[in-house]
């Protein structure tokens, strides 16, 4: 129930935002297209077009990636801001249900454009086996964003105390975008920031997907680690509704 309800509101909400979803559908094929065209200027147009592809599919999940995280945290913060996260925590619904279901309808949206856009562009440049490829890789790919939903359960569980949510979005956006792999394989990383990598949920998520996409091979590896990666949901959830349960005893349920 409190799914149903939270994605309608937030998919009521996403239909009057249009210009944003072309906006955020278009990001990963504009910025691949700039580092292309410099990569091609640098090298003197030796630039390779499967670099390109390969940054393309990373900047769709980066885009994809910050759904799950950063639009958790302001999602919290915007109910809380508004007061509906008091008549929410008052009701008998799941608090932590709604909030996936609220995530849901702002990512189904998002989600649907973006690979649209990543996989119409790979269709036109490598063809339609990969195109469609691509397609099946992001439909696939929904599963992993479940633990990098419970990882912005967790940060979002933070809001109510430190009181910016842009303090608490921001690091942990950057930190997959640096070291998540989705962009740049692991193994470029030093050492230390590689076990980092591989303990975070993005990598294997990337490899699962560039697999399909650009390798046409389904990765098993990547897949049994991304099923393990699911802890982060169950440890989102608990920390999510502690949080609930402790505002719900205080009563402070608007910090700003």
């Amino acid at each position: 129930m409190g799914i149903v309800i939270g994605f309608n509101i937030a998919l009521a909400n996403m239909r009057r935002s249009v210009l944003l979803l072309v906006f955020l559908s278009a990001t990963p094929l504009f910025f691949s297209a700039v580092l292309y065209t410099a990569g091609w200027a640098a090298s003197g147009g030796r630039a390779d077009a499967e670099k390109w592809a390969y940054q393309l599919v990373g900047l769709a999940l980066v885009a994809l990636s910050q759904t799950a995280l950063g639009s958790t945290v302001w999602n919290l913060r915007e109910l809380m801001a508004r007061g509906i996260y008091e008549y929410i925590a008052a009701s008998p619904m799941s608090v932590p249900r709604f909030m996936a279901g609220y995530w849901l309808g702002v990512a189904t949206p998002i989600m649907a454009g973006i690979s649209a856009s990543t996989s119409l562009a790979l269709f036109a440049t490598m063809g339609p086996t990969y195109g469609l490829a691509m397609l099946a890789a992001l439909a696939i790919s929904v599963v992993g964003l479940a633990p990098l939903f419970g990882i912005g359960l967790v940060a979002a569980s933070l809001v109510p105390y430190v009181r910016d949510a842009q303090s608490v979005a921001n690091p942990i956006n950057a930190l997959v975008a640096l070291i998540g792999g989705l962009i740049y394989p692991i193994y470029l990383l030093p050492r230390y920031l590689q076990y980092v990598a591989a303990a975070f949920p993005a990598w294997p998520w990337g490899e699962v997907v560039r697999g399909l996409a650009l390798s046409l091979e389904v990765r098993i590896g990547g897949l049994a680690l991304l099923g393990a990666h699911w802890a982060y949901l169950a440890v989102g959830t608990l920390a999510f509704t502690a949080m609930s349960l402790n505002l719900r005893r205080s009563g402070r349920y608007s910090v700003w």
